[in-house]
């Protein structure tokens, strides 16, 4: 299931409301009054385990936070095919589980 927020303070109330529904965001850079680095900040404040991706047309910030550690799980370049953020969620999802493993071994 998935559910779509039109701009990142819907993300962060949603995460805030139900932090154990979700397990995956994948966010753009560029919105309207918030950064997709920013939104990543507010959601590691709530849910550190939580995986997020980030998905960016400027290869800029794509080359920045590529391998950034605890920002972001992932980050894709646009255009990003099917098959492509599909790999990048499930890379994610997995980064997510290992972190969350290591902290309570």
């Amino acid at each position: 299931e998935a559910g779509p927020c039109l701009a990142a303070p819907d993300a962060i109330a949603a995460i805030r409301e139900g932090a154990a529904v979700w397990d995956l965001v994948i966010t753009d850079y560029d919105m309207p009054g918030m950064t997709g680095a920013e939104l990543a900040r507010s959601l590691r404040k709530l849910r550190p385990d939580l995986p997020i991706v980030l998905l960016t047309a400027q290869p800029r910030i794509h080359q920045l936070h590529q391998g950034q550690v605890g920002l972001f799980d992932g980050v894709l370049g646009k255009p990003a095919g099917t098959a492509q953020l599909a790999s990048a969620a499930i890379a994610a999802l997995m980064a997510a589980r290992e972190r969350t493993t290591k902290c309570t071994s």
